[in-house]
């Protein structure tokens, strides 16, 4: 089972990446999804979970499959999982 605080971590990882790769500030995201950027700074920081409808209007703004979102955050947890593993 994933831990909730892993899960966390790793989603807002990714949208942060995501986010930067855009070269976009919290503000200028949160202005093209329609989103607090105060909000978008919690789920980066791994504090929030996101809606589906707040994913939905993240990757809609940035023009991105969620798919790769959803990827990206599995492979995180797998290696989470082998580090943990290893201990």
């Amino acid at each position: 089972m994933v831990d909730k605080h892993l899960f966390k971590k790793a989603i807002g990882k990714q949208i942060r990446l995501i986010r930067l790769e855009h070269n976009k500030t919290l503000e200028q995201l949160g202005e093209s999804s329609n989103l607090d950027p105060n909000n978008l700074g919690k789920i980066e920081r791994g504090e929030k979970i996101p809606s589906t409808q707040t994913l939905f209007k993240l990757y809609s703004s940035m023009n991105i499959s969620i798919d790769r979102l959803f990827k990206a955050v599995k492979r995180e947890l797998e290696m989470n999982n082998q580090e943990d593993s290893s201990r």
